[in-house]
């Protein structure tokens, strides 16, 4: 047929792109539990027994309590078996969500009846904040999950919009990372603590 072409167009690149980090903001690394984020690490006590070097550790502590992680005699430098010149960088996930009913509701919004169902499980970190050894907020270090923002962008029927966690991950890593320095009457930056 005249003006019909029998090679399809080739596909557009930025169409293309778009639609895979739609498909990235809607897939978050998850965890079968909380414990299972840092793996099957050594308790920070046994490894100051044994001698071992302490690269990395899960501290279990009662944020509800007020207590932040590094004011615990388990984060006291002294306890865990460090040089005095090693630095310490406190992580604090800021979130987590289930994944079960977060893509169960996601799916329900977006094809309410459709016959095939996403499977989820676990939970997945929404952001982790990083601190110094005293406690002082590090914005910069900021890990910023696309997974909650994409799951508000889903709800408020935005699905043309998913594509563009990577053209506000910034601005919402700064303003979320500010929100976390505390500063001290002199107006110096101070240990972060739950109130």
């Amino acid at each position: 047929m005249p003006g019909v072409s029998s090679a399809s167009a080739p596909p557009d690149p930025v169409k293309l792109l778009n639609v895979w980090l739609a498909l990235e903001a809607l897939q978050p690394q998850s965890f079968p539990e909380q414990a299972a984020l840092l793996g099957k690490d050594v308790a920070p006590s046994d490894r100051a027994k044994r001698g071992r070097p302490l690269t990395r550790a899960l501290f279990n502590f009662d944020l509800a309590s007020g207590v932040m992680p590094w004011e615990t005699r388990d984060g006291d430098r002294r306890n865990l078996n460090i040089e005095d010149d090693e630095r310490i960088t406190w992580h604090v996930p800021l979130g987590f969500v289930r994944m079960a009913p977060a893509v169960e509701r996601l799916v329900s919004k977006v094809e309410p009846s459709g016959p095939e169902r996403e499977e989820a499980s676990g939970i997945s970190i929404l952001a982790l904040a990083a601190f110094d050894e005293e406690g002082r907020a590090l914005p910069s270090k900021l890990l910023l999950s696309s997974f909650g923002w994409a799951c508000g962008q889903v709800l408020a029927g935005r699905l043309d919009q998913l594509h563009r966690f990577v053209d506000v991950e910034e601005e919402l890593r700064q303003s979320l990372g500010e929100s976390l320095v505390a500063v001290d009457v002199n107006g110096l930056r101070a240990p972060t603590t739950k109130t």
